[in-house]
């Protein structure tokens, strides 16, 4: 039998009302108008999180022989900036410090980390769809639903399925090496 992937139309519009700041419990949550990306959108979404190392026109790695890849705040906050401005089509109900949010760029420049970080992970990963509407593919997924808190400066690192370790991040590159 041929491979069917089900799952939001790629250019497709739907409705998301991100979780930060008790938002879905709000007589009038902040919603967002999401235009859905294509694979192809979401890998190059997902790239520009990272970098990876050069040095002398050579591409470093470890001792493994491993690309060097590393995590940057500048590196994220390009990836959500994209993300937002590209994906995002309509933004009701927010203003913040008396300017109304109603576009993907508003709410790139204007809105609270929190959102920023929850509705670029949902551009990408559209986790708060319910089963129904994923329709799920059959294959293995281990992707857990999104609760985003205000930060409290320390990011988490999953270093493997079965662990995960903190990180204190700071304005020093962190450098990741994936086996």
């Amino acid at each position: 039998m041929a491979r069917i992937v089900k799952g939001p139309k790629p250019g497709g519009l739907r409705q998301f009302i991100p979780t930060a700041f008790d938002n879905r419990e709000s007589q009038d949550p902040v919603s967002i108008t999401i235009k859905d990306p294509s694979e192809g959108e979401k890998r190059r979404l997902t790239l520009l999180q990272t970098e990876i190392g050069f040095e002398d026109g050579e591409m470093l790695t470890d001792a493994s022989g491993s690309p060097i890849i590393n995590l940057t705040l500048d590196a994220m906050a390009k990836f959500q900036a994209h993300a937002i401005t590209s994906h995002v089509v309509k933004v009701e109900n927010y203003t913040v410090r008396e300017i109304a949010i109603t576009t993907g760029a508003d709410l790139s420049e204007h809105g609270e980390t929190e959102f920023l970080a929850e509705v670029a992970l949902e551009i990408t990963t559209a986790m708060s769809l319910d089963q129904e509407k994923k329709e799920t593919s059959e294959g293995l997924s281990i992707s857990k639903p999104v609760v985003t808190d205000r930060s409290n400066g320390t990011a988490e690192v999953a270093n493997d399925l079965d662990s995960i370790n903190n990180v204190t991040v700071t304005d020093e590159q962190i450098e990741v090496s994936y086996t």
